[in-house]
């Protein structure tokens, strides 16, 4: 994990950087002032996953002296594992409701390449623990976790390297520009949902 950890923090030429997760300023000041009460407590985060749905969870525990991978302003305590899919994320108080909540904040930089007939889309997260290049195709069927992000009817293909996602399109698809814009939307809000998810790294 430590390897794969400073594999995915100075990646390659070309790939961008990753990076912890953050704190905003009334979530740090909330859990900093809680922490100075008590001297050893840690504010624990924690990530729920069921087949229905994926839940991060968050409090104040006695600290078992873990490191995480990344530093923080705040003391805290998480899985490795956990730690790695919430990167890139934004934790948040909302004094209103007295709770604590956490974005995704999932970037995507989509193109679309008329010629290839393929999108191209930049992601600010990582999915393998690696950054070698993986291919799918609609021929051989897709693996379960991507079955609800791809229409294997439009997508003939989808290549994945490193924190690039590129889908190329069906035949069907070459020449219409409105189901190209609509086609975009769709693909660009199935990544948007699969990363909110805080998938785990793969192999």
């Amino acid at each position: 994990m430590f390897q794969n950890f400073l594999r995915n923090l100075f990646p390659k030429k070309g790939q961008p950087p990753v990076f912890p997760l953050r704190f905003t300023k009334e979530a740090e000041d909330t859990i900093r002032k809680h922490l100075d009460r008590r001297k050893e407590s840690v504010f624990r985060i924690m990530i729920d996953r069921t087949r229905a749905s994926t839940e991060v969870k968050v409090g104040y525990d006695q600290t078992r002296n873990s490191v995480p991978l990344y530093e923080y302003p705040v003391r805290v305590e998480i899985d490795p594992e956990d730690e790695v899919s919430l990167e890139g994320s934004r934790m948040d108080w909302d004094s209103e409701t007295r709770e604590f909540r956490i974005y995704p904040d999932v970037d995507l930089d989509v193109e679309y390449q008329r010629i290839r007939n393929r999108f191209r889309i930049e992601t600010n997260r990582y999915l393998f623990v690696d950054l070698f290049r993986r291919k799918y195709e609609s021929k051989t069927g897709y693996p379960e976790w991507l079955r609800n992000t791809i229409d294997s009817a439009k997508i003939e293909s989808l290549e994945i390297e490193g924190s690039v996602w590129t889908f190329r399109l069906n035949e069907a698809y070459r020449s219409e520009y409105s189901d190209i814009l609509m086609l975009e939307k769709e693909l660009a809000d199935s990544i948007l949902d699969f990363f909110s998810g805080f998938p785990k790294r793969k192999e």
